[in-house]
């Protein structure tokens, strides 16, 4: 049962050894976030991962911790995050009179993201993670959206 709004016909599921089977979803301690292109599409895979925990108020060091704890449980999967800036600032790093510029500043992302030799290559802004893909040079990655890598991951 994933988003626990059905009634189980068979079995049990515990959450923090209490049975919670009978128990609503609105008094169970779990949330649910729906995903899909139109639903935070501006925010990272962590972002999304920890969003139920923001709402929650849990601190911003917890939340990171968590939601790399839960993208570790994805099936044949290493996530390798880089957060930092890759230099394109909007349009600005696309435009001819700034792009070495704006190499010269994403060059440590670049670095970072070429070094895993990754399958994708994601950010949560479609600019930079062309920018991103342009500063490696040769690869084989392929560009994806965050939410597109979580619908990959799980087969959907």
């Amino acid at each position: 049962m994933i988003a626990g709004f059905e009634t189980p016909t068979a079995g049990e599921i515990y959450i923090q050894g209490q049975e919670m089977s009978r128990t609503p979803p609105y008094r169970r301690p779990v949330n649910t976030v729906f995903q899909n292109y139109a639903l935070f599409p501006h925010m990272s895979v962590g972002e999304n991962v920890e969003y139920a925990l923001m709402i929650r108020k849990v601190a911003k060091a917890e939340r990171r911790r968590r939601a790399g704890e839960m993208l570790e449980l994805v099936p044949d999967t290493k996530v390798h995050v880089v957060e930092r800036c890759s230099g394109h600032d909007g349009t600005w790093g696309v435009k001819s009179e700034y792009f070495k510029d704006s190499m010269k500043i994403g060059k440590p992302v670049f670095k970072a993201m070429a070094a895993p030799q990754s399958d994708y290559i994601s950010s949560d802004c479609a600019i930079a993670g062309r920018h991103i893909r342009q500063g490696i040079g040769e690869t084989t990655a392929a560009k994806e959206h965050p939410l597109t890598l979580v619908r990959i991951a799980y087969g959907l």
